[in-house]
């Protein structure tokens, strides 16, 4: 994936595909899910892929600094639909323009994927990632997000 220039170092956003790469994602991905374990994580990636969740990463120095996944979702109005999930920047590192940057190079990759759009849910509590999304993404709010549980492998908690 080509190379984004910010203020700072060049920046290096790439799809993560092996366990190596996911373990090095775990510590900021824990920063967005404190009970996910590094096992779990693991054991879950192979399923993940095969479903088409696709981890990127966005490295500064060869240090994985921010990281979000996507899928591609069928919309029988719209035809593909891309769903972000898990973006996440490290906390010493937030306000460097580095989750910008990372949508920036993930918007490219999921136009590529014949995507006509992107959609993304966060917590009604999580204000920091809505200011994010309305101010500095420009992503417009367009719909209400429900959910219940079937199970309690449906849980927030899943990978304690």
């Amino acid at each position: 994936m080509a190379q984004v220039r910010t203020r700072q170092a060049p920046l290096d956003a790439r799809e993560l595909t092996n366990e190596q790469e996911w373990s090095q994602a775990w510590p900021v991905l824990r920063q967005l899910r404190p009970h996910l374990k590094l096992e779990f994580l693991l054991q879950s990636r192979e399923s993940l892929i095969a479903l088409g969740y696709k981890l990127y990463g966005l490295y500064v120095n060869d240090r994985i600094v921010a990281v979000c996944a996507f899928f591609v979702h069928p919309h029988v109005e719209h035809g593909r639909a891309a769903w972000l999930a898990d973006l996440v920047t490290d906390s010493t590192e937030r306000g460097n323009g580095y989750g910008a940057a990372l949508l920036q190079s993930l918007e490219r990759v999921i136009l590529e994927a014949g995507c006509t759009r992107i959609c993304l849910h966060t917590e009604i509590s999580n204000v920091r990632a809505q200011h994010f999304y309305n101010d500095h993404a420009k992503y417009d709010r367009y719909a209400v997000v429900y959910r219940r549980l079937l199970s309690d492998r449906g849980a927030d908690t899943p990978g304690e």
